[in-house]
């Protein structure tokens, strides 16, 4: 892996936190070792996780301020304070257009060695 990537996460996120592991678990579909890791989840809720990443867990930061990224990393990014507004079965799934995001990710796409 030659950049960085980068994943965020959000507890609004009812799409991923609550319906994904309801249909992941009805098809039995198991992607995480059960002793560390939800038995069934999505990367929106728990990041990016498994075998042998080895991820950092970052808060989201405000506009002005620069993550610390490094090529070739794996970056969870807690970002409830930012998405968190939706409603119905998806709640905050896809409040992802705010400028707190595409800092985030404008970022890890401008990250140097």
């Amino acid at each position: 892996m030659a950049g960085v990537t980068l994943a965020t996460t959000s507890k609004y996120d009812t799409a991923m936190g609550r319906y994904y592991p309801l249909g992941a678990g009805m098809d039995r579909q198991v992607a995480f070792d059960p002793g560390e890791l939800p038995k069934y989840g999505g990367l929106g809720t728990f990041g990016i996780q498994g075998f042998d990443i080895n991820a950092s867990l970052l808060e989201m930061l405000c506009m002005n301020e620069s993550y610390p990224f490094e090529l070739g990393r794996v970056y969870n990014i807690e970002a409830s304070a930012v998405i968190r507004n939706g409603g119905g079965a998806s709640g905050a799934h896809n409040d992802i257009s705010r400028p707190e995001v595409a800092h985030a990710f404008w970022q890890a796409i401008m990250a140097r060695g």
